[in-house]
């Protein structure tokens, strides 16, 4: 966590770091963790997705961490949704997204198993946490 943290500082920018958990970094905003699609975006270009996902919603106005932060969800989500539990393809996750989104729409209020945490400055997830 500190390593996203201490990029996003010395750029003085927004910083995903797609990995197992995922991490976004901001200036002086908590860590945004996700656990969603963790070994699901491991296959080569899927990083490329999340970066056209990240450059889409900055085009409709979302600011760069929340931009990178729902990105990383509804690839991760796209990644897990998958009819096959192994065996797909980077090209494979924008044919998802329209569905990813509608689901999550329909979600409400979440009241179940929290998706994201938030960490402060000098804090991290435990070992396992995310």
């Amino acid at each position: 966590p500190e390593s996203a943290r201490e990029a996003a500082g010395l750029l003085g920018c927004t910083v995903l770091l797609k990995g197992a958990p995922s991490l976004v970094a901001s200036g002086s905003q908590p860590l945004r963790v996700s656990t969603v699609g963790e070994a699901a975006l491991a296959p080569g270009g899927t990083g490329d997705v999340l970066t056209g996902l990240i450059g889409a919603y900055l085009a409709a106005g979302l600011s760069a961490p929340d931009a990178a932060t729902a990105a990383m969800f509804v690839s991760g989500l796209a990644a897990e949704v998958s009819p096959e539990p192994v065996g797909h393809i980077a090209a494979d996750l924008p044919d998802r997204f329209p569905n990813v989104r509608a689901r999550v729409r329909n979600l409400g209020p979440l009241t179940g198993p929290v998706v994201f945490a938030s960490y402060g400055p000098g804090s991290a997830p435990a070992s396992g946490e995310g």
